[in-house]
Formats: C-alpha cells, structure tokens, sequence
C-alpha cells in the first residue's frame, strides 16, 4: 500500500485513468498509421524525465521518512536501519540492502 501511494505522488501522470485512456487511443493511431509511434515515445519519456527529475528532488526527503533513530545500527554491515514492515510485522533492516541483510527484530 505505501508502494502504491508513493507512485501515486511520484507519477501522477502515469497512474491514472485519463493516461490510460489517452495511452489506448494513441496505440489506435499507431495500429491505423496516423501517428509515427516514435513521436508518442517521444511524449511519453519527455514526461516521465521530468517526473524523475521532480522525484530526485525529494529522495533525501523520502529517506529520511525510513529513518528510525541513527543509533540503530546493523548487526552485520554497521549502516543505519531502516524501520520496515512485512506481512509478519515491523522490523528494522538494513539500508545497505541488498548487498547486506541485516535485520533487527522488533520485540513485541
């Protein structure tokens, strides 16, 4: 559900109905031969660099939100933890992931 609402605020743009229904109706024109399909790839990358763009503005932002204390540190690599949760609950894992795959269990 996070995933979901951060691509929601990320791309607007892109996960949307309207975008959909735009996307359909310039594939017709494609199939139908009244567009060149590099024009509609054109478009698209155009707005999708500009969300990224916007997006890379706020990563420390976004990061920061995952960052429970500095303190906690991983057991195995000695980065900063981030709090994360999984269908078995909260835990805090490591921000070098993946290459390390430290966690911390939180007890309950």
């Amino acid at each position: 559900m996070k995933l979901s609402e951060f691509l929601d605020k990320a791309f607007p743009n892109l996960i949307n109905l309207n975008y959909t229904s735009e996307l359909e109706k310039d594939l017709d024109l494609i199939a139908n031969g009244k567009v060149e399909e590099i024009n509609i790839l054109n478009n698209f990358y155009n707005n999708l660099e500009e969300n990224i763009k916007e997006l890379q503005k706020t990563v420390n932002t976004i990061e920061k939100q995952y960052i429970v204390n500095e303190n906690i540190r991983c057991p195995e690599c000695g980065s900063i933890m981030y709090l994360k949760t999984s269908k078995y609950g909260q835990f805090y894992g490591c921000s070098n992931y993946p290459k390390c795959k430290g966690i911390v269990n939180i007890k309950k």
